[in-house]
């Protein structure tokens, strides 16, 4: 067991300079607008980033412009983690005050004579402006609706979609490796459980893995689901009012 004694010593986990974690924010937010990312919040309220990570990392490694390719992706790799991390307790906490105090509980001890360190400061003061910058550019309305929404859900939830391309595979019934490209698509979704009157702190009162299930398509597939589904966005979104739809 730690003594609070060394416990108030360690090394506060700081993360990315503000700075960095502002351009990286900055490149996601400018992904997002144009489509290419998405933030999204699945059952468990683990806030995920989904798109083309290459694409963020050149934005990161062109923004950034100094050290080699190597460490700037790794750079970039941690301020995507730290981003999402950030995220997950912005929508915990509304009040960005309570959400520092959070942080700082998870770092430092308080000391029994109630004065704060130096170090202390500092971490309030740099978790504080990654925390704005969060609230200011990647919690929009909608993700705080979805997230009080997820809180009474009655069905299955979507918490991803995977798939890979496959050359070929074997055939049960003729015995045979049937050759030909096709998708195969892997929807993963979090069922409905009993939920317990002991919620954990991140509101999740289960922590088994997501269930799924996978469909074998091809172009044709795919074209259904892109246009049922644009449908169904278009029709969603025509009924949102404007406050509703406001910042995606």
């Amino acid at each position: 067991m730690v003594e609070k004694a060394d416990q108030a010593k360690r090394e506060p986990n700081w993360g990315l300079p503000v700075e960095r974690f502002q351009k990286a924010v900055a490149g996601l937010v400018e992904l997002r607008d144009r489509g290419r990312f998405v933030v999204f919040l699945p059952r468990r309220n683990r806030p995920k980033v989904i798109g083309d990570v290459a694409e963020y990392l050149d934005g990161y490694r062109k923004s950034v412009g100094q050290g080699t390719e190597e460490n700037l992706d790794v750079e970039a790799a941690a301020a995507l983690n730290e981003i999402q991390q950030i995220l997950r307790v912005a929508l915990r906490y509304a009040d960005i005050d309570q959400a520092v105090r959070h942080l700082e509980q998870t770092q430092f001890v308080d000391e029994e004579n109630g004065q704060i360190s130096a170090a202390q400061l500092a971490f309030r003061e740099e978790v504080k402006s990654k925390l704005s910058e969060v609230h200011k550019r990647l919690l929009t309305p909608r993700l705080r609706a979805r997230a009080a929404r997820l809180k009474s859900a009655t069905v299955s939830i979507l918490e991803d979609v995977d798939f890979e391309i496959v050359e070929r595979r074997f055939d049960s019934a003729s015995a045979e490796n049937v050759s030909g490209y096709y998708v195969r698509i892997r929807l993963r979704y979090s069922e409905n459980p009993s939920r317990s009157p002991f919620v954990a702190f991140w509101g999740d009162s289960w922590e088994e893995e997501a269930s799924s299930f996978e469909l074998e398509c091809d172009e044709s597939d795919i074209d259904v689901l892109i246009t049922r589904l644009s449908l169904a966005k278009h029709q969603f979104l025509q009924k949102l009012t404007p406050s509703d739809d406001q910042n995606g």
